[in-house]
């Protein structure tokens, strides 16, 4: 008897040793997605600290044209804002040739 406890003890063992194992594509999947959110959130972190000193360094116009601020604050870049029509009269309305954000300004 000793010897069938020891023989389904170790089938038990390869079974949770092949169960266990046909986890590993799907953990390392896991992983990696976990690292690519860590990294979208340390970039966000790091946008979100900078942004005061972006602020205080951004100019509403340069070269003749209004600048997106949302691509200021957000990568450092100068992006022109274009003007597109609105039907409001008292707003004028812009759209960023960078990251296409739309921004209405009151007249």
């Amino acid at each position: 008897m000793r010897g069938s406890f020891t023989v389904q003890l170790k089938r038990l063992a390869e079974d949770i040793a092949n169960v266990a194992q046909s986890r590993i594509e799907p953990l390392k999947k896991e992983i990696e997605e976990a690292e690519q959110l860590q990294a979208k959130a340390q970039a966000e972190l790091d946008m979100a600290k900078s942004a005061a000193s972006q602020v205080a360094t951004f100019e509403p116009e340069f070269g003749g044209e209004y600048q997106c601020p949302y691509c200021w604050i957000r990568r450092d870049v100068r992006a022109a804002l274009k003007p597109i029509p609105s039907s409001e009269t008292n707003v004028d309305r812009f759209r960023c040739v960078t990251c296409d954000a739309e921004i209405d300004l009151e007249v």
